[in-house]
């Protein structure tokens, strides 16, 4: 996230300012801003997606997971926090509330598909 990258230089660059490793005052103000960041970026997210749109897992990059809309072909990416802690590779998500969790009907219904094919 651009907005994490600069609330991190603008702590640092105060913390050499000030000669003080910790100023509580500007970093629980930094953690406050940083969180309704998360929020903000979690409902565009959620604006973006009808509940019963479902997403292929391709694989994790840092602190997202990327993944194709299965109705689009886009390849989005999901806030990691977001998505199903056990979630994996080729796993299909499905909106559910404020997370993105398998859906493990879908998955396995894609997996014995893609092992006919291969057969």
């Amino acid at each position: 996230m651009y907005f994490d990258e600069l609330l991190n230089g603008f702590d640092h660059a105060l913390e050499k300012r000030t000669g003080h490793d910790k100023n509580f005052v500007v970093d629980h103000f930094i953690d406050e801003l940083r969180a309704h960041l998360e929020k903000m970026e979690i409902a565009s997210y959620f604006k973006k997606f009808p509940s019963n749109t479902l997403f292929t897992l391709d694989r994790y990059e840092g602190n997202y997971a990327v993944c194709e809309n299965r109705t689009t072909g886009e390849m989005v990416d999901i806030p990691r926090a977001m998505v199903e802690l056990h979630a994996k590779e080729s796993d299909i998500l499905r909106r559910e509330g404020q997370s993105f969790v398998v859906d493990k009907e879908a998955t396995k219904a894609t997996r014995e598909e893609i092992k006919k094919l291969l057969d």
